[in-house]
């Protein structure tokens, strides 16, 4: 795709196919953002029928985990990252073990907030007056956000909280740093951040955060 500059960084813009499919390869780039937006998986009325966007499919999640092996660095946001993969906060599957060991979270709780303002948790993520808000009200310039989840550390020792909704002090982003690979996930999306200014900072401290310097 055509190269485009955000935050001082130039960057290529793709879909998840493309990557599971083999299209591009995600280990030719140092930090991938994956924008799930309000995607979540949809179960049909005939349960014969695979069911429609799946947050990260079996080959997704395969291609994910090598590149995190390699010492990949991703930002993931989504409102939904907590209860697509999780039934419950203590549920067990083959897609929680992803996402506690892989990716570092787990679900708080679904139906976290209300209204979108977040603040920082963390000074190793921004400084502690960076406040913000993502949309949830109707918008014709961007969608409205319902019910966002709130995700926590899968293990406190390793991953922190660096977001938190304003609302009720339920966390709203994680951040992971390893000698190995860095992630930042959001359980808002991104591209709902209300104002320019805003999103740009918010992508400078998640560049920032990620390492991803020459």
């Amino acid at each position: 795709g055509k190269a485009i500059k955000a935050a001082g960084y130039s960057y290529v813009s793709v879909s998840d196919e493309a990557v599971m499919e083999d299209c591009i390869q995600m280990s030719d780039y140092k930090t991938i953002d994956f924008i799930f937006g309000e995607e979540k998986e949809t179960d049909l009325p005939d349960k014969s029928i695979r069911s429609f966007f799946k947050i990260f499919p079996k080959k997704l999640k395969e291609k994910i985990e090598d590149y995190c092996d390699l010492g990949g660095d991703l930002f993931i946001s989504g409102a939904y990252l907590g209860s697509a993969m999780f039934a419950t906060p203590r549920d067990t599957t083959i897609d929680t073990r992803f996402a506690r060991e892989i990716l570092k979270y787990q679900l708080e709780t679904r139906h976290a907030v209300r209204n979108g303002k977040v603040f920082t948790a963390d000074t190793n993520f921004a400084h502690m007056d960076f406040e913000f808000e993502f949309n949830t009200k109707f918008s014709k310039n961007i969608y409205k956000v319902e019910a966002p989840d709130a995700i926590v550390p899968a293990n406190k020792d390793s991953a922190q909280t660096i977001l938190r909704y304003k609302e009720n002090r339920f966390s709203a982003g994680i951040g992971y740093q390893s000698n190995k690979y860095d992630l930042v996930l959001t359980a808002f999306p991104f591209e709902t951040i209300l104002g320019e200014k805003a999103r740009i900072l918010f992508m400078q401290y998640v560049l920032d955060y990620l390492k991803n310097e020459e």
